[in-house]
């Protein structure tokens, strides 16, 4: 998800570092489609004794979930952690954090620190937020309890650094790697500390990661249409490969020039939201997005399909495309077509096209 701003403060949570205990760990997790059209995940979490099903995010760091103590209007389709029931929670006296996502939603709350385990793995003593507000869109999340967010820790509030699930079990796996294979109708996995070569097909690509910016952004990337380099000015991009992403969204001079490869189409900015989008006669189709990685003769390309795929039908016999102008990130149209390895060590991103 694009986070707008995050802070966290109070206790004594500088430096935090719990690692999982054991050594040369693997482990994999279900990632399930939470809408009919595969653009969101979730997983299955434990927090304490209790399970959730959590948002998987490469594109923010803040770990919260949806508690007992939000008021019963926004609780709807949510399961509910109880920190008072969790016999390994400590809270953290006086604290508090907020985050706040591009589209107008986030939450805000206290936190403490709770043994955690997504497959297999567990993280004793991890930074746990507890929601006591939700607004926006994250608030109808019906199936989903909350995100984990697997950014870097520099993005995972501004007063103190605190340490993300990643961080902690890192140490502990038998690579330092977490990868995604995700599907937009089925079950897919999240596993960590291996690479499981019958997921993709060819070779890896591997590109570095800038972990400055928070979240995954891999520099130097242009883009193309029908051989055409979107940008008429010479230059590249920052690009965020973000699982909590759900269209692909470039700056508005990239996201004007690609539709105009559309017929019909027309940019609208939506009331009191962030970003602009754009209409065009459902009986369209959207053309393929090549990405060029600066430096090398690497490219991987989004298929048109997968796009159509992702749009929103206003059942008038117009769509709002999947392509928007929201800053640079790539979501749910990426790993649709591609496996994804993620290193926070080297830093580093790879990818490669999914078997099967």
């Amino acid at each position: 998800m694009r986070v707008i701003e995050s802070e966290i403060s109070g206790g004594a949570t500088q430096g935090l570092r719990i690692q999982a205990t054991a050594a040369n760990q693997t482990g994999t997790a279900i990632t399930t489609p939470f809408y009919t059209n595969g653009r969101d995940w979730k997983t299955e979490v434990t927090v304490g004794d209790q399970q959730l099903q959590l948002y998987l995010d490469t594109g923010s760091s803040d770990f919260w979930v949806y508690s007992t103590e939000l008021p019963a209007n926004e609780t709807s389709g949510h399961a509910l952690y109880d920190p008072t029931a969790s016999p390994s929670f400590q809270n953290v006296s006086d604290s508090s954090w907020s985050i706040y996502y591009a589209g107008n939603m986030g939450a805000s709350g206290y936190y403490g620190t709770d043994d955690v385990t997504i497959g297999g793995i567990t993280a004793s003593g991890q930074v746990v937020e507890v929601a006591t507000a939700v607004t926006g869109v994250v608030s109808n999340f019906d199936g989903c309890d909350g995100i984990v967010g697997l950014g870097f820790n520099t993005f995972a509030g501004t007063s103190q650094r605190v340490n993300t699930f990643i961080d902690n079990v890192v140490p502990s796996l038998s690579q330092p790697v977490f990868t995604f294979d995700l599907q937009n109708s089925t079950a897919g996995t999240f596993e960590l500390g291996y690479i499981d070569d019958s997921l993709y097909t060819g070779n890896l690509t591997t590109v570095a990661v800038d972990r400055q910016a928070g979240d995954w952004f891999v520099p130097g990337i242009y883009f193309s249409v029908e051989g055409r380099n979107l940008s008429t000015v010479p230059g590249t991009y920052d690009v965020s490969f973000d699982t909590g992403g759900e269209y692909l969204s470039l700056p508005d001079d990239l996201v004007a020039a690609y539709y105009q490869y559309v017929s019909n189409s027309v940019m609208f900015q939506p009331e009191n939201a962030f970003g602009s989008r754009w209409y065009y006669p459902c009986t369209e189709s959207l053309p393929d997005v090549t990405f060029h990685f600066n430096g090398t003769s690497s490219t991987a390309a989004i298929r048109g399909e997968i796009l159509d795929s992702l749009r929103n039908d206003l059942g008038n016999g117009t769509c709002i495309g999947s392509v928007w102008a929201l800053g640079s990130f790539v979501g749910a149209p990426f790993f649709l077509d591609y496996f994804a390895v993620y290193n926070p060590l080297t830093p580093s991103f790879a990818f490669a096209p999914k078997a099967g």
